[in-house]
């Protein structure tokens, strides 16, 4: 590993291979260590989780979204998988010379809606100002705090615990892909970007029974379930024919060659959940606008080699690997 490539940035095997061999020897800690989405703060006010994120997409204006409400809503989501409700946020905005005022401010009210609706509030920023070519229009960071519902932790992961996913996947890639390139005149492409703060009613009363939740971004879901079992006994089977994607995401898959398990999502939720309780949970997220579409898309298995497979529609199975490629750069 000589120098970065876009690979490093896709959230798969060259992005944890980045992190464990620059990052991880020269910050070592035991958060750290952790590499959840966020870092959990022992304060004296309660438990707390901190998390920061910097997004980068290209277009900044998609079918769904901007720059702005991913900003929120990604951060938003990076807490509430934490099992924390999201209170105060930070942004600092990286502005290259040229760029317009009129879209600044369309990003700006975004991010203002985006945060009133997940009852979080921005409380301070930065900016920044490069010269012509030295960055594309604009680049966000936000942080975020926010305190852990009571009673929730993560649990260690055991074979038959089932794995749930809150609604169609690959949604935020097919869109943003289909805006860049303009394959397909298609409405229905639109991605899924908004804030999973609707979950954190759920979390508190299944608090019990989630071993632990991700939010499928960079990697898509076939990264993130790589990602969950690393360290357990366990391996996970995913059905495929379970597995909720639009009919639209389908067709883009097919037309380009994608793999729907790849494509990055920015408003679901994948949890990992004891069995006993799954039927209870997905009846409560199916419950929700939000969660109507949830699914029971598979399970763990007792699997020591921690491999991530699908059991095909044609009766086969096949293996999920944290692929080092990547598929879209630029997608958060």
């Amino acid at each position: 590993m000589q120098t970065i490539t876009l690979a490093h940035g896709a959230g798969g095997s060259k992005s944890r291979q980045l992190i464990e061999e620059v990052f991880l020897p020269r910050f070592t800690n035991i958060e750290l260590l952790k590499l959840s989405d966020g870092a959990f703060l022992p304060l004296d006010s309660g438990p707390h989780v901190f998390t920061t994120d910097t997004h980068v997409i290209e277009p900044i204006f998609f079918s769904g979204g901007d720059i702005g409400k991913l900003a929120v809503c990604g951060t938003v989501n990076d807490l509430v998988v934490c099992g924390a409700r999201p209170l105060w946020m930070s942004c600092g905005f990286i502005l290259e010379e040229g760029f317009n005022i009129s879209e600044l401010e369309r990003i700006a009210d975004s991010m203002a809606s985006a945060a009133d609706a997940a009852d979080v509030k921005i409380v301070t920023g930065d900016t920044k100002v490069v010269g012509p070519g030295q960055a594309d229009k604009v680049y966000i960071n936000t942080s975020a705090l926010g305190q852990v519902i009571a009673g929730y932790q993560t649990k260690i992961l055991q074979a038959a615990d089932k794995l749930i996913v809150t609604g169609p996947v690959g949604q935020h890639g097919s869109a943003v892909f289909n805006d860049r390139e303009k394959l397909l005149d298609n409405s229905n492409l639109i991605s899924d970007c908004a804030s999973l703060d609707w979950m954190l009613p759920i979390i508190d009363r299944f608090a019990d029974s989630i071993k632990i939740m991700r939010d499928p971004t960079r990697g898509g879901l076939a990264v993130i379930l790589n990602e969950l079992i690393v360290g357990s006994s366990c391996g996970v089977e995913v059905i495929e024919n379970a597995l909720p994607v639009t009919a639209a995401t389908q067709s883009l898959c097919e037309l380009v060659g994608f793999d729907p398990f790849y494509l990055p999502c920015e408003g679901r939720a994948v949890i990992i959940t004891a069995a006993d309780g799954a039927e209870d949970l997905l009846a409560a997220l199916r419950s929700c606008a939000a969660g109507r579409e949830s699914a029971v898309i598979g399970s763990l298995l007792a699997d020591a080699r921690n491999r991530v497979s699908v059991a095909t529609t044609l009766g086969g199975s096949r293996i999920l690997p944290a692929t080092a490629e990547f598929m879209l750069p630029r997608i958060c």
